[in-house]
């Protein structure tokens, strides 16, 4: 079987412990694991049997593995794989997150440096500026779905 040497439960310095599995309970697993795909083959190679089709011609399905041990296998390597991609995957969204921060650091002193320039030349901060002159004046509409209060019309 496995070597659990490098288990978290012989690592001192590790805060998980887990036990491992004996084979009873490994094969019990493995048999619930497998129960609802042997009954639907089951009924699969009965209606196969009716028609006189064989396993194989079924949509070009392999024949369902036999070694309990190598499915177990096979699903121990995918949930590894699939842990590893995770992992992959929240290191590059952590290096990208670092990257976003500098670049909204730089924007923050660029921002500060041309708001200190325009203070001192006796123009408005771009942000207060940008709000006088964003401002729309056309009907205002209510979304759909929106929660937002529909603004009344004064009537003249």
């Amino acid at each position: 079987m496995a070597d659990y040497a490098d288990s978290p439960q012989s690592n001192p310095a590790g805060t998980a412990t887990t036990t491992p599995l004996t084979s009873s309970e490994l094969e019990r697993l493995v048999s619930e694991k497998l129960a609802p795909y042997q009954a639907s083959l089951q009924k699969v190679e009965q209606l196969a049997a009716a028609m006189d089709v064989t396993n194989a011609d079924i949509l070009d399905l392999p024949a369902a593995p036999a070694d309990k041990e190598l499915l177990l296998v096979k699903m121990h390597r995918e949930q590894y794989q699939s842990i590893c991609n995770t992992l992959d995957s929240m290191e590059k969204m952590r290096e990208a997150t670092e990257r976003m921060e500098e670049r909204v650091g730089l924007l923050e002193d660029s921002l500060a440096k041309t708001n200190s320039k325009r203070k001192a030349d006796g123009d408005e901060p771009e942000g207060k500026r940008a709000r006088a002159t964003d401002s729309w004046s056309g009907p205002k509409m209510k979304l759909a779905g929106c929660p937002c209060p529909t603004p009344r019309r004064s009537s003249s």
